[in-house]
C-alpha cells in the first residue's frame, strides 16, 4: 500500500513538472511572438493563462489514463490495494481536476478573453475615457456570455431521458427534470459546451490552413 501512494505521488510530482514546463513554454511562446510596441500586460497575462490553461487541460488525460491503467492488473481486475473506496477517490480527484480545468476554459474564452480584447480594441478609438471603454466592452462581452449560457443550457436538459408519467403534474415534471440534471453534476452542460468549441476551433483550423 505504501508502495503505490509512492507511485502515485511519484505521478502527481510528474504532472506538476509538466505544468511548470507547461507555463514556461506558454511564457516563451508569448512574449517571442507577441508586438512589443503594442503589447500590454493584461492582454499577455490573458494569452499566456489562456494558453496554459488549454495545454494542462490536454496533460491530464495521460495523467488520467496512467492512474487507472495503474489500479488494475492486466486481467482488468482492480489490484488488492485499489479498493473501492480509494480507486473513487481518485477518480473522483482526477474528475473535479477535469471539472475545474473546463470551467476556467469556458470563462476564458466566454468571459475573461472577449472583455480584455473589445477593452483594448476600444481604448485604440477612444480619447482614453475608462468608463466608457469598460461599459462597452461589457456590453459585446454579454453576446458571449449570452452563447455560453445557451450553450450550457441546451448541454444540460435536451439529453436528459425524461420518463412521461400520464398522471404526473407539470410541477412533478420540471421537479423530475431539475433532479435529473443534479444528479449529473452538470457534466453534459459542461461536457456539450467543451465539445462545441472543440467543433468551432476545428473548423477554423481547417478553414485557416
Amino acid at each position: 500500500m505504501a508502495a503505490a501512494a509512492s507511485d502515485l505521488l511519484t505521478g502527481w510530482c510528474l504532472f506538476g513538472l509538466a505544468l511548470l514546463a507547461i507555463l514556461v513554454f506558454c511564457w516563451v511562446y508569448v512574449r517571442k511572438y507577441q508586438s512589443r510596441r503594442e503589447s500590454e500586460v493584461v492582454s499577455t497575462i490573458t494569452a499566456i493563462f489562456a494558453l496554459a490553461v488549454a495545454l494542462i487541460s490536454s496533460a491530464l488525460l495521460p495523467v488520467d489514463i496512467f492512474l487507472v491503467s495503474y489500479m488494475k492488473n492486466q486481467n482488468g481486475t482492480f489490484k488488492d490495494w485499489a479498493d473501492a473506496n480509494v480507486s473513487r477517490q481518485i477518480e473522483d480527484t482526477v474528475l473535479y481536476g477535469y471539472y475545474t480545468l473546463y470551467s476556467i476554459i469556458l470563462f476564458c474564452v466566454f468571459l475573461w478573453i472577449p472583455f480584455v480584447y473589445f477593452y483594448y480594441e476600444e481604448k485604440e478609438d477612444d480619447d482614453g475615457n475608462t468608463c466608457s471603454q469598460v461599459k462597452i466592452a461589457l456590453k459585446y462581452t454579454l453576446g458571449f456570455v449570452t452563447v455560453c449560457a445557451v450553450l450550457l443550457l441546451i448541454g444540460a436538459f435536451v439529453p436528459l431521458n425524461i420518463p412521461n408519467k400520464k398522471n404526473s403534474t407539470e410541477w412533478e415534471k420540471v421537479k423530475l427534470l431539475f433532479e435529473e440534471f443534479g444528479s449529473s453534476h452538470g457534466l453534459t452542460a459542461l461536457s456539450f459546451s467543451i465539445s462545441s468549441l472543440t467543433v468551432i476551433g476545428m473548423l477554423a483550423a481547417i478553414t485557416y490552413t
